[in-house]
């Protein structure tokens, strides 16, 4: 086998910082919640699962102006 190139390592390094090792049950469930608590679509919840939300910016990027501060907030704690 080949070593990685230079972008191919960059991009190894960043899945591998990034990434969440969740389950499918899990990941199910929390696109389930997140549906049935907030009416997000199953696509906008896949988005949300992909980039893990630290902050109510990130959750307000991809969701927009539906949801109160209050919601985001608690959106957030299921994702710590």
């Amino acid at each position: 086998m080949e070593p990685l190139n230079y972008i191919q390592r960059v991009t190894l390094d960043h899945a591998i910082r990034y990434s969440k090792n969740i389950s499918e049950e899990t990941a199910e469930d929390l696109i389930s919640y997140l549906h049935d608590t907030y009416g997000i679509s199953r696509f906008v919840a896949i988005q949300l699962l992909n980039i893990w939300p630290r902050e109510a910016l990130d959750v307000r990027v991809i969701v927009g102006d539906k949801l109160t501060q209050e919601d985001i907030e608690t959106i957030l704690q299921r994702f710590e």
